[in-house]
């Protein structure tokens, strides 16, 4: 009975993964996905073993076809070229929904580790089958699972390690240390940020097997886990040098341009390095921030406390029934969930690895809640209306991939509402509208406005200009207005001019709104403030302005005053990125 429920749990992930996989309908709507798409398709299969590893001419070498800076793993570019070559899906317009079906199986694969994995744990399947269930059932990682991006393999293969680290570590077999050394390298060569964990690996296999009072064995002890220790690091490191060979030059050296991208990319993730999609982050509280989207969004608020109290359990069994091996996972989750939550930029992805963790913790919570409770009706009740309550949120999420995408809507409206030759601002660092759809010709002409630029006179003497000309304000999401007013010392202009456009100040009225809320029977569920990268991607909030027929440019003189713009002050969000404030 419990092999057909678990069937039937992997038949419900892969529907739900599934389930409007091309939500976008090939409009390439999610800006790194677009990225990943336009990389795959360059490139392509190696003729030889001897071209693939030759950084310099390999076909498969993103640096050989014009992009600088990838900083992504090679291994979900190697097997999406391959079975895009095998399948004839390899141009643009096809080769995102290969990608997009191996992260579905890949997520496929993560269900069916944490059902291994927690049975390594625990030795019940019960709980095995209960945290499957609500990894199946999260929305982040089904979410993940509709894109063509690195990271529900990076999940995949970080649960593999777990699975076979936690396997050495509970069954004392040292046959398992180089598979889970491959497994980390290959971690690696899908997201190489996952290296935070590497000391932690390597600090519990030197404490395997410790026994500080049988002084006898203790040099032995010592020197066999050192050796463990270098198994483990020449495997990890020959699966990165298999699949990641790009980052070298050579067998052993680092490639100049790949340590390059590496290291702008980690400043850009801590705010060294200022650009527009960091303004979101300015007075976000680290470790608050990412808890609250985790909660509320990603793993649910039902899921989320069961984790939590699970949590607490652990931290109980740990001190009074010493039972250490939970102290590897708590350690896991704690070290990544730091380092990421202090960052400035805390991307709800950043955190993906711990939901197959979140997963098992939930999963055993509500094993031991059953029972706890003695009346086995009241306890199959409790059980019943927990698992519908998790199940609530994902439903509803779900309604986001039943629908057309928020932007094809906002594009349809468009088509039938606004004359062709109508002149409609779009906003740099985000998509323009309309989109292109069949049977409608998009005469329109485009105004792109730089309102991210610094604030200065001549900046906003070019967008009121622009105002004027413009019929309508199209907004294809809240990655400005959402993001800008909260740096408004670095933005007085901008902020204002966001105020006065949605209280009609401007000369603009508000003709549509287009969202695409997750949705459950009647009951909506309004998103918007979660973190930018759950909502913008598969479904934005679109909002478009009509110039008013009494519209004068003397509405626009607040946006021109010199001393308003003088209030400027310049403040980098990673200033305002602190513990305690």
């Amino acid at each position: 009975m419990k092999k057909v429920i678990f069937i039937f749990i992997v038949i419900i992930a892969f529907f739900l993964r599934a389930c409007g996989l091309n939500w976008d309908q090939s409009h390439h709507l999610h800006p790194d996905e677009r990225f990943m798409t336009m990389v795959s398709s360059a490139v392509s299969m190696p003729k030889s073993i001897g071209n693939y590893f030759d950084q310099k001419n390999s076909t498969l070498n993103p640096y050989n076809f014009k992009f600088g800076f990838y900083v992504y793993g090679t291994f979900p570019l190697l097997i999406t070229r391959f079975f895009g070559e095998i399948t004839g899906n390899t141009g643009y317009d096809q080769i995102f929904l290969v990608g997009r079906i191996l992260s579905v199986f890949a997520d496929m694969g993560t269900v069916v580790l944490i059902y291994l994995f927690t049975f390594v744990m625990f030795k019940k399947r019960t709980i095995s089958l209960l945290s499957s269930f609500f990894y199946a059932i999260a929305v982040f990682p089904i979410q993940q699972a509709h894109f063509f991006t690195v990271d529900s393999f990076t999940v995949f293969f970080s649960t593999l390690t777990l699975f076979l680290f936690t396997s050495f570590l509970i069954n004392q077999k040292k046959d398992w240390v180089p598979l889970a050394g491959f497994s980390f390298g290959l971690t690696l060569a899908n997201k190489i940020s996952i290296i935070i964990t590497l000391p932690l690996f390597l600090i519990f296999i030197f404490l395997t097997d410790f026994n500080f009072k049988n002084k006898k064995f203790f040099k032995t002890i010592v020197i066999s886990n050192c050796l463990k220790i270098i198994v483990f690091l020449i495997c990890g490191f020959l699966a990165f040098r298999l699949f990641q060979p790009y980052a070298f030059t050579g067998i052993l050296k680092i490639y100049p341009q790949f340590q390059k991208n590496i290291i702008e990319a980690s400043q850009m993730i801590t705010g060294e390095i200022d650009y527009p999609p960091n303004i979101q982050w300015a007075y976000t509280k680290p470790l608050v921030h990412p808890f609250i989207n985790i909660f509320k969004w990603g793993f649910g608020p039902i899921n989320s406390l069961l984790a939590l109290a699970e949590i607490v359990v652990f931290i109980k069994q740990i001190f009074r029934e010493r039972k250490f091996r939970f102290v590897f996972l708590l350690l896991f989750l704690a070290m990544i969930f730091t380092y990421q939550g202090i960052q400035l930029a805390k991307y709800m992805r950043y955190f993906y690895p711990l939901y197959p963790i979140f997963a098992m913790l939930a999963g055993m919570a509500l094993f031991e809640i059953y029972h706890t409770v003695k009346n086995k009706l009241v306890a199959k009740t409790i059980l019943f209306f927990i698992l519908l309550l998790s199940t609530a949120w994902t439903i509803a999420f779900m309604s986001i991939y039943r629908s057309p995408h928020s932007r094809i809507k906002a594009s349809a409206w468009i088509y039938n509402n606004i004359t062709p030759g109508a002149k409609l601002t779009s906003e740099e660092w985000d998509d323009g509208l309309p989109l292109g759809l069949a049977n409608y010709n998009n005469a329109y002409k485009n105004i792109s406005m730089g309102i991210y630029n610094s604030e200065s006179l001549e900046k906003w003497q070019k967008i009121t200009a622009q105002l004027s000309e413009a019929d309508y304000i199209i907004m294809s999401s809240n990655r400005l207005f959402g993001s800008i007013p909260r740096l408004v010392q670095r933005y007085p202009v901008a902020s204002l001019y966001y105020q006065l456009l949605f209280s009609e100040k401007l000369g603009f009225k508000k003709v549509a709104e287009i969202t695409s809320y997750p949705c459950f029977l009647s009951l909506c569920v309004n998103d918007s403030l979660a973190e930018e990268s759950f909502t913008v991607y598969d479904h934005p909030k679109i909002v478009i302005f009509k110039k008013d027929k009494d519209f004068s440019i003397k509405l626009l003189n607040p946006l021109l005053d010199q001393n308003l713009v003088n209030q400027t002050k310049y403040i980098n969000p990673k200033d305002t990125n602190k513990l305690f404030f």
